[in-house]
């Protein structure tokens, strides 16, 4: 009785790696999704912030109290 040869993509070891890659495969996947999902539902909110953000910072940039105060005591001041 002749001995077969194994390759070595039939070693338990050889699987586990490549078992293993593909877990993390899918999860980057996984993470990808989840961060683009996330950007899409903040997306408008953040485009109010920024507009409320520039809205303060010319109301301040055009009222003479406000631009002193920022410049005695910077931008904490307001």
């Amino acid at each position: 009785m002749a001995m077969k040869k194994k390759s070595l993509q039939n070693l338990s070891i050889g699987s586990w790696f490549e078992g293993a890659g593909k877990t993390i495969e899918h999860g980057a996947e996984d993470i990808g999704h989840d961060l683009s999902s996330a950007a899409k539902a903040v997306g408008p909110y953040a485009h109010w912030a920024a507009d409320e953000t520039w809205k303060g910072a010319t109301w301040c940039a055009s009222n003479a109290e406000c631009t002193d105060a920022v410049k005695k005591y910077g931008a904490k001041a307001v």
